[in-house]
């Protein structure tokens, strides 16, 4: 799915109310050029007044399955995309949806062709978000850190305190 989806309205789990199914935006421009860059189904539910993040609910599997055959079949039509870290960064967010998130990323990390420049995951030299410190003094991450961070900032994937 690319990042050209409006929102949409749509009962995925049939239960009466309405989901807002849009596509995640943040991965625009993050590792490749608007052009060449994907991003992953989204979903919200609304209830009366209160949006809330339907991403990790268990009800709509099938429509995240349904993106990554979609996603699948765009690469099958144009194999140069299991190479092109835009598409790669969105397929790897959507398999984190099913379960497969660090699977994903050690695989869109071999098939990557190699960092793009200007489209790279930016931190501070200290390791927190961009927004923490001057931006001159960002630190470009690889591919596979940076989908990594990216992913987990996100919440596609979970993060354990370690005992």
């Amino acid at each position: 799915m690319t990042g050209h989806l409006a929102i949409a309205l749509s009962d995925l789990d049939g239960d009466g109310a309405a989901e807002l199914i849009s596509a995640d935006n943040s991965f625009l421009y993050l590792f490749a050029p608007y052009a060449a860059s994907f991003a992953p189904l989204y979903i919200e539910t609304l209830s009366f007044d209160e949006i809330t993040d339907g991403n990790h609910d268990p009800a709509y599997q099938p429509a995240f399955r349904n993106a990554l055959t979609e996603l699948e079949q765009a690469a099958h039509a144009n194999k140069s995309l299991w190479h092109e870290n835009g598409f790669l960064a969105a397929l790897a967010a959507t398999r984190a949806h099913l379960d497969e998130g660090m699977k994903a990323v050690a695989e869109a990390s071999e098939k990557s062709k190699g960092d793009l420049d200007n489209f790279q995951k930016l931190i501070c030299p200290n390791g927190s978000p961009l927004f923490s410190c001057d931006y001159k003094q960002a630190v470009a991450l690889p591919f596979s850190a940076g989908l990594t961070v990216h992913l987990i900032e996100k919440g596609y994937l979970p993060v354990t305190p370690l005992q």
